[in-house]
């Protein structure tokens, strides 16, 4: 599949392992310029590796460290075209409700908002640039990115759904 992102820059977190490293891999058989993070260095610098991609250690519980994430990425490969925000869930139980009150915000946190800070310092440049690519890997997070992208057009928004082809928003 050519997806037409042959040169362009995307950042895929939570990409050491599972479905992120799978997403990274594909992104960079299409010639994308990618850069994959994760919190552990040895997993991360395997997987880059691996796949062609330049591997970046960051924890998403880390908010903090997001403007320096994004700084770093964009000073290695240029500005970012493509983000994919992908990040773990809760720890598994067998009680989807048994989960205790610092483990759903710890969840809340690494799910949204850290995507929402990632987002937040992304697509001001995609908007500069008039185009950018963000996947509907967590959709609360898309739903906001594309209100986001649609503010100012002629801004294209292409949804990459990896498993279903692509879809344009």
């Amino acid at each position: 599949m050519d997806l037409g992102i042959g040169g362009k820059v995307a950042l895929v977190t939570g990409a050491s392992q599972g479905i992120g490293r799978a997403i990274a891999a594909d992104l960079a058989a299409e010639g994308a310029k990618v850069a994959i993070s994760s919190r552990s260095p040895d997993k991360i610098g395997a997987a880059a590796a691996e796949i062609g991609a330049t591997g970046f250690v960051h924890d998403s519980a880390d908010l903090d460290a997001v403007p320096t994430l994004v700084s770093e990425v964009e000073q290695a490969l240029g500005p970012i075209d493509i983000l994919i925000c992908n990040t773990g869930g809760p720890p598994g139980g067998p009680d989807p409700l048994g989960f205790d009150r610092e483990q759903w915000e710890t969840a809340y946190r690494t799910l949204v908002l850290a995507q929402i800070e990632l987002v937040e310092r992304v697509i001001p440049g995609m908007r500069e640039r008039g185009a950018g690519w963000f996947p509907d890997c967590v959709p609360p997070v898309g739903g906001l990115c594309k209100r986001f992208l649609k503010l100012k057009p002629p801004l294209i928004l292409w949804v990459v759904r990896f498993l279903g082809g692509t879809v344009r928003a």
